[in-house]
């Protein structure tokens, strides 16, 4: 049955990439609920498992539709010699594994606390991990708060595709949330320890809302070092986080 699903998904998308791939999601929702099987796509000379009832991640079945494709042009744009990669909300690894397989950056570290989530990253970062010549290491945590505290409350939306609904603040429209205690990571000894080895660092951050608190974290001494990737989001109207790195005169500003 999954292959008439997984057929029916790269005909939608073929379709649909001449319509901006509107309504491709709520296609792939539609197919794939109540399938707790997992889909795999080759990433260079690595596969890339996602759950197919997740339709965010099911969404990579066709070739046709390409995640985050801005960043994939900015990538092929820069120099990624001696550049370490920290991927702070990692969910299942794709920018991980992208980073190594097809930009060949060898030193990483991904960060992720959802444990139902962490499952999917561990497994697809074991597909390059056995190489050599790889430093690559995975947290169970999140950055954004002051480190010292024990743990903070996570609250995870445990819905459909609702993976991008985790959050440390409490702010899903869905009834399905569950609380768990999460560790907190310290960017700043992660930065320490990669540029003893690099010479820069690239920071993906897709961490739900806590970007200001995450890089306000990050110690100035390394910010000549360093690169950060991070998304605007739509919702906050005021575009908090871009107004106060514009303010801080710090970081130069490139829009993806």
């Amino acid at each position: 049955m999954n292959h008439v699903r997984v057929y029916i998904i790269k005909v939608a998308a073929y379709l649909l990439q001449f319509f901006n791939f509107r309504f491709y999601y709520h296609v792939c929702k539609l197919i794939n609920r109540r399938n707790e099987s997992d889909g795999v796509i080759q990433m260079g000379n690595a596969r890339f498992s996602f759950p197919l009832d997740d339709p965010y991640w099911s969404r990579l079945i066709s070739k046709h539709f390409k995640y985050e494709n801005e960043i994939d042009i900015w990538l092929g744009t820069q120099n990624l010699k001696k550049v370490a990669f920290v991927d702070c909300g990692a969910n299942i690894g794709y920018w991980t594994v992208r980073m190594n397989t097809l930009y060949h950056v060898n030193d990483l570290i991904s960060i992720e606390p959802n444990p139902q989530i962490l499952k999917y990253l561990i497994k697809n970062v074991d597909e390059i991990r056995i190489r050599s010549g790889i430093n690559l290491e995975i947290l169970e945590g999140i950055v954004g708060k002051v480190s010292g505290a024990e743990g903070y409350d996570f609250y995870i939306d445990t819905s459909v595709g609702g993976h991008a609904g985790s959050s440390l603040s409490l702010n899903s429209s869905s009834h399905l949330v569950t609380t768990i205690q999460v560790k907190p990571v310290s960017l700043n000894k992660l930065l320490a320890k990669l540029l003893k080895r690099n010479n820069k660092v690239l920071i993906k951050l897709d961490v739900e809302g806590s970007e200001l608190d995450s890089i306000k974290s990050i110690d100035q001494s390394f910010y000549s070092q360093i690169t950060i990737l991070y998304e605007d989001h739509g919702r906050d109207i005021k575009s908090t986080t871009t107004k106060w790195l514009l303010d801080s005169n710090n970081f130069s500003l490139s829009f993806l």
